[in-house]
């Protein structure tokens, strides 16, 4: 009797990992002292199990760590101890039969003393969306797709994330294949006598492996040489020829960009009135911009450091005839800051702790041509515009609407919109023939109209 009593017990007791008893935590406490311990992990813990006593049926492995490879094998599992079969229940229709219920159970945080239930919901995106999606089964699928090469691009049997919604499979299509941003995680193979400084292109970013260029003109235009999510440059202008200038380009890992602009009013009394009165005194604009260089790859911190010593050195003076003068520069970030003319008050380099070193471990071999430079820096600095234009109190003034380099549709400067009256100034949608001509086309979204945002 007492055998199968045991048994009927063990059979109930919780998964180790799963309840805490407070009578033995409170024993634990008042014998701690003295070196006496009381497991929590239920009344008789008679079993152990590689250091767990654990049921595996009902609860798996301890971290869940196979939930991946259960979820891929569509396996069948409505266990409430595990995480997959939560999911399982959910994706059934909800736990207890309620689409927003993941798991209710006795006492808990929700409970008042110990009484009543606690219970955790799905969280819910918006009222228009719905519930987040569920676990996706194709997760690493959607990810990269299973093909590890290139040359079935754009055949039927490539999958890859863009067709999920319809888009074209092209897997150049990538942000690192779009703006060359080399991948350092391509597996490289090391060259003779084990040496690590292999050359392979495609680890290489384009933009940070660029070298310092002249150009001729601010209007001339490289893009299809370099491509960015944005434009990001700085280009040092010729004095002696201003049309002409230095570009020097880092890839656009933007940390901060603030473009003050204020007005000095001057102030003065008339006798007998308390008030003051005022007249205009002038104008400022400041910009600061902060970014990050990183050299992802040994080919890349030679050309990126010489940049950024050139970008320090635009706090320094040139010299003619013995005289000193300071240099101006172009600011390039997106079309916010199209090529402002100005020059560089401040340039702060700023490293941190989490950020690794260039070591040169083989000095006289393979490392003979490295420096010991961070692979990461901060760049800080502050930026003071000279426009080309008359800073006037005008729509069409152009202190952040581009004007060089961009097509005549861009120019929102050179359109003059300020309408008649409030009943023009309703937005009108472009007809359905300008909309196709340009590879689009005009759909009402119902989501829009549910919201109110069209109608």
């Amino acid at each position: 009797f007492i055998g199968n009593a045991i048994d009927t017990i063990k059979e109930n007791l919780p998964p180790r990992n799963r309840l805490t008893l407070p009578i033995n935590v409170g024993l634990t406490a008042g014998t701690g002292a003295a070196g006496v311990r009381f497991r929590k992990d239920g009344l008789l813990p008679t079993e152990t199990e590689s250091g767990f006593n654990y049921d595996s049926t009902r609860g798996g492995p301890k971290y869940e760590s196979g939930i991946l490879e259960i979820a891929k094998n569509n396996t069948e599992n409505t266990s409430e101890f595990t995480l997959y079969g939560k999911y399982t229940n959910i994706y059934g229709g909800g736990f207890e039969g309620r689409e927003d219920l993941i798991l209710r159970y006795p006492a808990g945080p929700h409970s008042t003393f110990g009484i009543g239930d606690t219970e955790i919901k799905r969280y819910k995106a918006d009222p228009y969306r719905g519930y987040l999606p569920l676990f996706n089964q194709g997760l690493f699928e959607l990810r990269q797709g299973p093909n590890a090469t290139k040359e079935n691009a754009g055949t039927n049997d490539y999958v890859d994330y863009r067709n999920k919604t319809g888009r074209k499979q092209n897997v150049k299509g990538t942000r690192i294949g779009l703006y060359k941003l080399g991948d350092p995680g391509i597996p490289v193979e090391p060259g003779e006598n084990g040496a690590y400084n292999v050359f392979v292109e495609d680890t290489v970013d384009k933009i940070n492996a660029s070298s310092i260029f002249k150009r001729n003109s601010p209007e001339e235009d490289f893009s299809g040489t370099f491509e960015d999510y944005i434009k990001f440059r700085i280009t040092v202008v010729d004095t002696e020829n201003p049309l002409n200038d230095n570009v020097i380009m880092f890839r656009a890992l933007l940390d901060s960009l603030s473009d003050d602009y204020s007005a000095d009013w001057n102030s003065f009394k008339y006798n007998g009135r308390a008030e003051e009165f005022y007249t205009y005194g002038g104008f400022k604009r400041g910009i600061s911009f902060g970014f990050k260089i990183h050299a992802q790859t040994r080919w890349e911190q030679k050309p990126l450091w010489r940049k950024l010593n050139y970008l320090v050195a635009q706090t320094a003076p040139e010299y003619k005839n013995r005289r000193m003068r300071g240099v101006f520069s172009r600011l390039t970030i997106g079309d916010w800051i199209n090529e402002i003319p100005g020059f560089f008050t401040q340039v702060g380099l700023s490293w941190s702790t989490g950020y690794p070193w260039e070591i040169r471990y083989d000095k006289d071999g393979a490392d003979k041509d490295m420096n010991e430079y961070p692979h990461i820096l901060d760049v800080s600095c502050q930026f003071q515009p000279v426009h080309n234009f008359a800073p006037t109190n005008s729509p069409n003034t152009p202190f952040i609407l581009p004007t060089i380099g961009v097509s005549e549709e861009r120019k929102y400067a050179q359109r003059n919109e300020i309408v008649s009256n409030v009943s023009l100034a309703n937005f009108t949608p472009p007809p359905p023939e300008e909309l196709e001509s340009r590879g689009g086309a005009f759909e009402e979204n119902p989501a829009q109209q549910e919201r109110g945002l069209i109608t």
